[in-house]
């Protein structure tokens, strides 16, 4: 499908915080795919954009397939396919300066670990963000995505996501995986700490389960599961079809 509709921007973490065990945190590659798949083929084009105009993918997230679950297999081979356009798009990856929020009609946060070191004080991708918003487009954010809802405020001064009920990824997840303590030992606050403090009201699914929020034009999905319902629930509440 010719991508007519209009435009997406995907937000990418600029952080590259080393974790605990070693690898290198980044932007999360199932994150950006599976999004990316969506949108462009509900017919929109896609650009990329981070903080610094820099980003690195999540060596997590592009590991071997026997340490990735079944969904995220798809999108493994896309990595390994130097022509999908996933990667045209993400080595045209721009600053916000470069960017005008009155060309985008969503703008999708995508997650990995490193949001929690960049997103919630990125303002330049947080006033594209409310920049989309206010025009009547919609601000999606899946995992540690939504992040970024610790700072994002409207021209009003507030924040975007205050009295609004929105999810990211959870305690019980980031324990699952292994690095809630390391986190604590950073002083790192939680995505669900960051929304309750801008004033929203956070929920959580189960763990590791589809779980996403639309609350008006704010769509936010809870963790990698999440992904691909996130971003068809964004294309939903713009064109008028949300449930």
């Amino acid at each position: 499908m010719s991508a007519s509709k209009g435009k997406v921007l995907i937000v990418l973490s600029s952080a590259t915080p080393t974790m605990a065990d070693g690898a290198k945190s980044g932007y999360y590659w199932s994150e950006v795919y599976h999004p990316f798949e969506v949108f462009t083929k509900a017919g929109y084009a896609v650009d990329t954009v981070s903080e610094t105009g820099a980003a690195s993918v999540d060596e997590h997230s592009v590991r071997t397939a026997e340490q990735l679950l079944a969904f995220e297999l798809s999108a493994l081979a896309a990595y390994k396919d130097s022509n999908h356009p996933l990667h045209h798009a993400i080595a045209n990856l721009r600053a916000p300066a470069a960017l005008n929020a009155a060309e985008y009609k969503i703008v999708f946060f995508a997650g990995g670990h490193a949001c929690l070191w960049d997103f919630p004080t990125a303002a330049g991708v947080q006033k594209l963000a409310a920049g989309v918003y206010e025009g009547g487009g919609v601000v999606a954010a899946v995992c540690h995505g939504p992040a970024v809802l610790g700072g994002l405020k409207l021209s009003t001064g507030d924040y975007l996501v205050a009295g609004k009920r929105a999810n990211a990824f959870t305690v019980e997840e980031e324990q699952k995986v292994g690095v809630l303590e390391f986190l604590r030992q950073q002083n790192i606050p939680l995505c669900g700490d960051l929304i309750t403090k801008a004033g929203g009201s956070y929920e959580k699914g189960g763990v590791m389960k589809e779980h996403v929020v639309t609350d008006g034009r704010l769509v936010t999905g809870q963790n990698p599961v999440s992904a691909e319902a996130t971003a068809k629930q964004a294309v939903a509440v713009l064109e008028g079809t949300a449930k």
